[in-house]
Formats: C-alpha cells, sequence, structure tokens
C-alpha cells in the first residue's frame, strides 16, 4: 500500500488468480487457540445454519443418514462448544442431518442439486429485473461479481479487477461508474 488512502496494486497476477491461491496452513497455530477462533466465527444462534451448510456440500458423498450423521458429529465437535451454556446436542445434529440428506435427495431427483459443483449460479427473477435496467456495463460487473462472490453478500470491489473484466480491460471511469450504479440502486 502506499499514502494514507491505501491504493493498491498486484505486483504479480490478476484479481482472478485470488481464487486459485492455497489457503493459509496454521501448522504453528496452538490447537486452543485453532479452536477459540472456529468456535468464534460461528456466531450465537448461528450453529446450526452452519452445520446445515457443511452438510449440505458433503451429503452428495455419504451413502446414508447414519454416515452423514458422523459427518455432522465431527464437524460439530470440531467447531463448536457443545458442553457450554446451550449445549448443541446430538439430537440437534441427527435432526439436522436428516433435514439435509432428505432435501438432498429432492433435489437431485428434481436435477437441481448443484451444492458445492462450481458450476451454476442461480439468480432469481426479482434480482434479474432490479438490474437489467441499470445498463450493460452495470449487469456485467453483477454478473462477474455474482460469479466471482461465492454467495458472500458484502464484497471489496477493488479499481484493479476492471482490467480482469469478460470483455477486456475496462477503464476506471466505466469501472467506477458501473459499481457506483450498483451501489446506488442497493445491489
Amino acid at each position: 500500500s502506499m499514502g494514507s488512502k491505501g491504493a493498491y496494486r498486484f505486483i504479480r497476477g490478476t484479481l482472478a488468480d485470488l481464487e486459485r491461491l492455497p489457503f493459509a496452513r496454521a501448522d504453528n497455530i496452538d490447537g486452543a487457540v485453532q479452536d477459540a477462533v472456529r468456535r468464534e466465527l460461528v456466531k450465537a444462534g448461528g450453529r446450526n445454519k452452519a452445520l446445515m451448510e457443511y452438510l449440505r456440500g458433503q451429503a452428495r458423498y455419504v451413502d446414508d443418514l447414519e454416515a452423514l450423521v458422523d459427518v455432522g458429529f465431527t464437524y460439530a465437535n470440531e467447531t463448536f462448544d457443545r458442553t457450554g451454556g446451550h449445549p448443541f446436542t446430538d439430537s440437534e445434529v441427527r435432526a439436522i442431518a436428516a433435514s439435509v440428506l432428505d432435501w438432498t435427495q429432492r433435489k437431485i431427483g428434481e436435477g437441481q442439486y448443484f451444492v458445492g459443483t462450481g458450476r451454476y449460479l442461480q439468480l432469481s427473477h426479482d434480482a434479474i429485473d432490479r438490474v437489467l435496467p441499470l445498463g450493460a456495463d452495470a449487469l456485467m460487473l453483477f454478473m462477474v461479481l455474482k460469479r466471482r462472490s461465492d454467495h458472500r453478500q458484502n464484497l471489496i470491489v477493488a479499481n484493479d479487477m476492471r482490467l480482469t473484466m469478460p470483455d477486456g480491460e475496462w477503464t476506471l471511469v466505466r469501472f467506477r461508474r458501473a459499481r457506483q450504479i450498483l451501489i446506488d440502486n442497493g445491489v
């Protein structure tokens, strides 16, 4: 970074390369610290949702409910405080696993199971209808952001992203205008 405004630039590669970076290894971090950080990441009241999302990504790899329940117990034991003031009980883990397996089997039967495949981007008609009137550049930026966001709601959209747009490099003015239109319209 340079200056008080924090101007950043890539030394090597592009924004598209970020997706291919390996995960940071935490071999040298104390196990107790890792456990505390992991538990802190799942805020109070969010453990059911976190377990459900995790199991949805794992359900296609198991043969039956007991195998998915076992995956759920392993994840819950490693991720949550199961003995504290509000313990995450075995029956809760089993119920979530059963719900996920039922949902997964139904979606597979309907030909709509895309969890963890990285091959599909689903947009509601409402989302499309909100963005279409905003113009071609805003629409393109919206689609690129949806494709790269991995379903995160809040994103940091750096100016250098303009260098890797699908139709070629955008000018800074064009990129900022498209980004501002999305921001101004709550997209």
